[in-house]
């Protein structure tokens, strides 16, 4: 490996150290924030300028000071210089400042009286010494008392980053963890994937020229004590923005993070500690620390590798890149939207593909939501795409199944219609949520309601396979309930499939795809080790962001999910398989107000239209 090719994994393992970084600084302000570190910080600085716990308690009380508390009647965490002197001035002359301040004589006397009552010695011979060299003038002694108090200020965030210090270390060592984020193990990939490091090389570049990035940054790196609630972005907003910043960039660390078949094994133990330690003292430094040595080092290295023809310099900001995509990293890059794709246009379906295809993902989808229209929509909507269809309904006091089945010459589509809220049968097929045995593999057990409505469906939906499959891929979708049947019946026939005799109706049948929306659980583990065995990358588990459906049953009552995850993060990007990490870190709020409005979105996000919706846009944004 060449100098250069170091630099480059090295550039790459400080994005890792910069985006983690966002996430403790996040964090850490949230901690301060509840805390109230910062004003706390300003109120031990007060003391020590004031050597006066009486004058400091009648300072805070002033109605100026006062109306900066917040609601939780917190001390403040900022006080412009401004400010403190006139409150000062006032709370030392017994709230008289305003009327004698074209008498310097008065107003010494009455700060001599009153800091005699609050016990102030240090600061009457201060501000006795203010009152001489501004000759009168009551501008130029608020002038004196302000530059007084920026010293204290400048000494105040001195102590406040070294209590901050060790918050980032320890935030820090969470984060590590969390993420299995191990320095020695990040750098080995970094410096064995080229490709990786060229992505990386060129995220950096993108963040450089992020210009709200950039923003947030630069307000943490001045090191106030805390910032202006007059006007200036208040504390709140700040943590949102370093959150919102490291989610836009922490998809890109899906392939170096996560514990997913990393958990070390013997001497493993050791190296892996001392690559936890180091990224823990690394994200210690904080983000705008990382953020300060990417631009230096990215300005070396655009000037010891100069670009060539097709590549854009270093710091030049180039358009995303789709270079490295979901199939084989595990993360889809940002892209913009492809000039043209018809979304209507079901030739671009591929049948032949035997693993997650995004194009397949959408059209399952599609005949998901579709499932939802009536007969003589879903008539129209199939015929239209050469497609012929028949359609299986069982309506009973426990369960209400609707199926369609549709065919072309290439291959033969199933889909389930999920819960409707208006049938009782749906909603009682939901409710019976006890694992029972499964009747065509007894060796596992699934959901009660799940397996009643299928068995009422069942004849009928063989019966058409049975009649159509021939020369035919078998592709299976559903939304919600409807994820479950197809679920259940994808692993059905291929028991029954693969255990026929020659010449039996099912024999010889292949399971192209089967792709589920907001599906819930419907099995224990040993149903999702034998679906995943037969099925393997076939099946495809779409899930949206909040959706809460995906998360019941509940795993404690021995439910476990199967197959492939193709997840919808807040952004709208879809990921291949996020580690437990990334999901996390894409539901995390910090904001009081946005939590609540994300709580509302937990039932949104289940919307089969939605899930549509949301791969349509993301179809376009593929290259």
């Amino acid at each position: 490996m060449s100098p250069l090719d170091m630099l480059d994994a090295l550039i790459g393992l400080m994005f890792v150290y910069l985006v983690l970084s966002l996430i403790v600084t996040a964090l850490v302000e949230v901690w301060n924030e509840w805390y109230g570190l910062r004003g706390r910080t300003l109120h031990d600085a007060l003391g020590r300028l004031f050597c006066s716990d009486s004058l400091r308690g009648a300072f805070y009380a002033h109605p100026r000071i006062l109306a900066l508390q917040d609601k939780n009647d917190r001390y403040p965490s900022y006080i412009r210089d401004e400010l403190f002197a006139e409150v000062l001035l006032d709370v030392m002359t017994g709230r008289r400042y305003a009327e004698l301040r074209q008498s310097p004589h008065q107003i010494a006397t009455a700060i001599a009286a009153k800091g005699e009552e609050y016990g102030a010695a240090t600061v009457i011979t201060l501000l006795n010494g203010f009152l001489l060299e501004a000759a009168g003038d009551s501008q130029r002694l608020q002038q004196l008392v302000v530059a007084w108090f920026r010293d204290t200020q400048e000494r105040a965030v001195g102590w406040f980053r070294r209590k901050l210090s060790w918050r980032l270390l320890a935030v820090g060592l969470v984060v590590t963890l969390a993420t299995n984020a191990d320095t020695l193990h990040i750098f080995s990939v970094l410096t064995a994937d080229p490709a990786l490091r060229q992505q990386y090389v060129e995220s950096v570049e993108r963040a450089l020229e992020d210009e709200s990035l950039r923003g947030c940054l630069a307000g943490e790196a001045t090191g106030h004590v805390a910032r202006s609630q007059e006007g200036v972005q208040s504390p709140a907003s700040s943590d949102c923005a370093w959150l919102a910043a490291a989610k836009r960039e922490a998809v890109q660390l899906t392939p170096l993070l996560g514990w997913q078949e990393r958990v070390p094994v013997g001497l493993a133990w050791f190296w892996a500690v001392i690559g936890w330690a180091l990224t823990a003292i690394a994200l210690s430094l904080g983000a705008p620390f990382w953020f300060d040595m990417l631009q230096k080092i990215m300005r070396v290295r655009g000037s010891l590798r100069p670009a060539t023809a097709g590549e854009t310099p270093a710091g030049g900001g180039p358009a995303p890149s789709d270079s490295i995509s979901a199939a084989n990293t595990g993360f889809a890059a940002p892209a913009a939207l492809a000039a043209a794709v018809d979304l209507d246009d079901f030739a671009g379906f591929r049948p032949e593909a035997g693993r997650y295809e995004l194009v397949n993902a959408f059209w399952m989808t599609r005949f998901a939501e579709l499932a939802y229209r009536s007969d003589h929509e879903v008539s129209q909507r199939c015929q239209a795409w050469g497609l012929q269809v028949q359609f299986i309904s069982v309506t009973g006091d426990q369960v209400d199944s609707q199926i369609f089945v549709t065919w072309s010459d290439r291959l033969l589509v199933v889909g389930c219609r999920g819960t409707e809220l208006s049938q009782s049968g749906d909603i009682l097929t939901n409710l019976q949520c006890g694992l029972e045995t499964c009747a065509w593999m007894p060796a596992a057990r699934i959901h009660a309601g799940f397996q009643q409505a299928l068995n009422a469906a069942w004849p009928t939906l063989r019966a058409l396979i049975e009649n159509h499959h021939r020369n035919r891929s078998v592709w299976l979708t559903g939304h919600s309930l409807g994820g479950a049947l197809a679920v259940l019946a994808g692993h059905r026939l291929l028991v029954e499939s693969q255990t026929a005799p020659a010449g039996h109706p099912l024999a010889g049948l292949r399971i192209g795809g089967l792709y589920v929306c907001g599906q819930p659980r419907c099995g224990d583990a040993n149903f999702a080790r034998e679906l995943e065995a037969r099925l393997g990358a076939r099946l495809v588990r779409i899930v949206n962001n909040r959706d809460v459906i995906p998360l019941s049953p509940l795993a404690a009552m021995g439910y476990t999910h199967a197959g492939t995850v193709l997840y919808i993060d807040e952004l709208g990007r879809t990921v291949i398989d996020p580690p437990v990490w990334y999901k996390v870190l894409d539901k995390l709020e910090l904001d009081p107000d946005q939590l609540r409005a994300r709580l509302k979105e937990m039932v949104g996000d289940h919307g089969a239209a939605l899930y549509l919706r949301l791969l349509g846009e993301a179809l376009r944004r593929a290259p």
